[in-house]
């Protein structure tokens, strides 16, 4: 059976060493640098409500759920209401004619 090539072996010779940690993170943003992934936009959130919306199948569960997340990132009344008319479509599509109604009886009382 042969033997397993380990990269610390001296095969590796003088000139080359074992990859070390920071080589896994060559190319890519420095986590330690104040690179971070933050939450979605509120235009990505509204985008991916009205996608999966506009879908033969209409995912309701994917529906609310961004809508709910554009209702959260919204900054403005503006941005609230469109949030809200995605969320109150949602409901209206899943058949809760209760919840459409309360979201979009928010967007009055703003």
């Amino acid at each position: 059976m042969p033997k397993a090539i380990h990269p610390t072996d001296a095969s590796l010779g003088a000139s080359q060493s074992p990859p070390t940690e920071s080589d896994a993170f060559a190319g890519r943003p420095d986590p330690s640098r104040g690179f971070r992934i933050g939450a979605p936009s509120f235009d990505y959130c509204l985008t991916e409500a009205s996608a999966a919306l506009d879908d033969e199948a209409c995912d309701h569960t994917a529906a609310l759920y961004w809508a709910s997340k554009a209702v959260e990132t919204s900054r403005s009344d503006v941005e609230g209401a469109k949030a809200n008319i995605a969320w109150g479509i949602a409901y209206y599509r899943r058949g809760d004619l209760g919840a459409s109604i309360a979201a979009f009886d928010e967007i009055v009382e703003k």
